[in-house]
C-alpha cells in the first residue's frame, strides 16, 4: 500500500497555486511519480482550478471521471468531518459565505449545489485555520490525527485482505462444511451420541 498522506500532501501543496493549467513533475528526485495513483489524485485535486495537462499528456474526460470516482469519497469524508467553526472560514475563502446566510455551514452543505460541494470537498482536503486561530497544541492534534488515520488505513487494509482470502477459499470451506454435514447425517446415531457427550 502506498503512503496516501505523502501523496496527498505533495499534491495538496501544489493546489495552493490556483489557476495552474499545466503540471510537469520530473521523475528524477521526485518519489511521488513512483506512487501508483499520483496522476489520478492530481487530476482530482487540481482540475477544478483549470489543470489540463500533466507531464505533457492532456487530461481526458474519462480520466477526470475516473479520478473523481476514485477520490470523491475521501473529500466528502473530510468535508463532513469539519465542524462549523472550520467550515465557515472555508466558505468565506471560496466566497460562498453569502450563499450560506441565515443557516449554519453544515445546513448549507446539505442543500449546496453538487458542483459547489465538489469544489468545497476538494479544498477541505488541505484546509488550514488562519494563523490567528492556531493553538500551540495543533502539532499534537495533527500527530494524533495521523496516528488514527494510519490505524484506520491499516484496519481497512487488513479487513480487505481477509475478505479477499475468504473469497478465494470459500469454495473449499463450503465443500468441507457440506461434506461434514453429509457424513454426520449418514451416521446419525454416532452424530447424536457425540452431541449428547458434548452436552
Amino acid at each position: 500500500m502506498y503512503n496516501l498522506s505523502l501523496l496527498a500532501g505533495q499534491i495538496n501543496a501544489i493546489a495552493d497555486i490556483q489557476g495552474l493549467t499545466s503540471l510537469h513533475i520530473h521523475s528524477d528526485g521526485n518519489s511521488i511519480v513512483q506512487k501508483k495513483d499520483w496522476r489520478h489524485y492530481a487530476i482530482y485535486r487540481l482540475s477544478h482550478w483549470g489543470l489540463k495537462v500533466i507531464n505533457d499528456v492532456e487530461i481526458t474526460e474519462q480520466e477526470s471521471l475516473n479520478a473523481s470516482a476514485q477520490f470523491s469519497g475521501l473529500g466528502d469524508l473530510v468535508l463532513n468531518c469539519l465542524p462549523d467553526s472550520l467550515l465557515e472560514p472555508l466558505l468565506s475563502r471560496l466566497r460562498l459565505d453569502k450563499q450560506a446566510e441565515g443557516m449554519t455551514a453544515k445546513q448549507w452543505l446539505h442543500t449546496a449545489d453538487p458542483a459547489l460541494k465538489s469544489v468545497l470537498s476538494k479544498e477541505a482536503l488541505q484546509w488550514r485555520r488562519n494563523a490567528t486561530t492556531l493553538h500551540q497544541d495543533d502539532g499534537q492534534w495533527r500527530h494524533r490525527g495521523r496516528v488514527h488515520l494510519n490505524y484506520l488505513i491499516e484496519l481497512t487494509s487488513s479487513a480487505t485482505e481477509k475478505l479477499n482470502t475468504l473469497h478465494r477459499e470459500w469454495n473449499g470451506i463450503l465443500n468441507e462444511l457440506v461434506r461434514d454435514i453429509l457424513v454426520d447425517y449418514s451416521q446419525l446415531n454416532v452424530y447424536m451420541r457425540k452431541c449428547i457427550e458434548k452436552l
